[in-house]
């Protein structure tokens, strides 16, 4: 079974499947840190 894309996850996070929410959270936290973490701003 393949992974389910981020749409896929978007939209069954909007439904309220909290696990989709978390692993649409798990799979940009560390782009979200990386951007968080940045100092030339």
């Amino acid at each position: 079974m393949s992974e389910p894309s981020d749409t896929e996850l978007f939209f069954l996070a909007l439904e309220g499947d909290k696990t989709a929410f978390g692993r649409l959270v798990l799979r940009y936290q560390p782009m979200a840190q990386q951007i968080a973490n940045r100092n030339d701003w």
